[in-house]
């Protein structure tokens, strides 16, 4: 199949692709099962939602809610691709999308047999894959006895109609669509009034920008207000970032 990532038909970059088929038997029916397709969005190929079986599995699952499918075919770089430092949003891809054809004689040959029941030509859909991220900027990967790996993240959320929100975030690569903990970014008081960047060039600049997390204002997960009865103060240690370690710490007093 050509490159789907590029309008040339370009032959010469290698594709990665994972079929994912449902856990739980598709409940009898009368149609041939179904099989969709959906590329990965450009530069985030090695995020553990696209990469791990986990995130693969729960890509299919949510898929389903807009059609019922028991087959997802994932088209993507390799994983030793490079990926950019900063990961911005992918562009909406055209309707119809090309990269349907060029890689159509491929998803052909990953659809079940099942599906040319009655010498039938299966329709393969090309889903897509949209989320609230303007930017993506890695910090720290560390790994754990128990839990495993970790990464810490700096993002940009679109929290439209409001103003972009920038956040530090922690995942788990055992399950990587979950957001474990989440805090805004900020200015710094001494440095609110004079800011020349804007805070989406703040946080192109790396961990080591001027930003840090807020502390005293609402919680980015407000549900956590009725289930704990501590007012939580987050903070990410920048400090310690660059001696090898990056720790949550919090502090907390009854409401």
């Amino acid at each position: 199949a050509s490159n789907p990532y590029s309008d040339a038909d370009d032959h010469a970059e290698f594709l990665r692709v994972a079929v994912v088929d449902s856990p739980a038997p598709a409940a009898p029916s009368p149609t041939a099962p179904r099989t969709a397709a959906m590329l990965v969005p450009a530069g985030r190929h090695r995020d553990w939602i696209f990469s791990t079986r986990a995130g693969q599995l729960h890509l299919l699952l949510s898929s389903r809610s807009q059609c019922t499918i028991s087959r997802l075919i994932l088209v993507g770089p390799e994983i030793p691709t490079p990926s950019p430092r900063i990961v911005c949003s992918a562009a909406a891809r055209p309707d119809p999308d090309p990269a349907r054809a060029r890689l159509l004689p491929l998803l052909l040959a990953l659809c079940p047999r099942a599906a040319f029941g009655n010498g039938a030509i299966p329709d393969v859909p090309l889903l897509s894959f949209h989320d609230d991220l303007l930017r993506l900027v890695p910090v720290q990967l560390v790994a754990g006895p128990v839990v495993g790996e970790m990464l810490v993240e700096d993002v940009a959320v679109d929290c439209a109609p409001g103003p972009a929100e920038l956040r530090r975030r922690l995942r788990f690569k055992r399950m990587p669509c979950l957001i474990q903990t989440q805090v805004r970014l900020a200015w710094p008081m001494s440095a609110a009034a004079s800011a020349a960047s804007s805070l989406l060039e703040a946080l192109e600049e790396g961990p080591a920008s001027s930003l840090q997390p807020e502390v005293g204002g609402p919680l980015v997960q407000p549900y956590l207000q009725a289930e704990v009865p501590l007012r939580w103060h987050w903070w990410w240690s920048s400090s310690n970032v660059h001696q090898g370690g990056t720790w949550l710490r919090c502090t907390g007093r009854r409401v």
